[in-house]
């Protein structure tokens, strides 16, 4: 009798496992796009915020700190997670870095709210203030449209 259908359960189709591949690096436009998306969803948030908390930038407000401070830490994960292309590979991870600055700024902000500490409080905002022609020139070296819109 021989015959039959070899139903050999060998290994599976496709190989190893658990190793993946890794992700090709996002196109050009791609990435603009993202991050652009990220900076929308940021700026959208932080303008209820102000709205909110009219006087938040000047006198420490625990709750408006912990909407900034969650704002900005979500938003550099987001950028973190986008693999740029080479072409603008360099220039996006300084304007990633620029906006882990901030998200450094807005968790000093939120320590000196906690500690009643004014002076601590406006010295974080101004840090953070203080570098927005940088980030806008970043962000445009990248070729972001909608993210540090202004240069002040």
């Amino acid at each position: 009798s021989g015959g039959g259908g070899s139903s050999g359960g060998g290994a599976a189709a496709g190989g190893g496992g658990n190793a993946k591949p890794e992700p090709a690096p996002l196109g050009k436009s791609e990435l603009i796009a993202r991050a652009d998306e990220i900076c929308t969803d940021s700026q959208s948030t932080y303008k209820s915020a102000r709205e909110g908390f009219p006087e938040g930038e000047t006198n420490p407000d625990l709750e408006y700190a912990r909407l900034l401070t969650g704002i900005s830490k979500r938003a550099v994960r987001r950028f973190n997670s986008l693999d740029p292309p080479p072409s603008v590979r360099a220039d996006y991870e300084d304007y990633v870095q620029a906006q882990t600055r901030v998200r450094t700024y807005d968790q000093q902000a939120l320590k000196a709210a906690e500690d009643g500490d004014t002076s601590a409080y406006l010295a974080a905002r101004a840090r953070r203030d203080g570098e927005q022609p940088e980030r806008y020139e970043l962000a445009r070296a990248v070729g972001l449209e909608q993210c540090s819109l202004s240069p002040e």
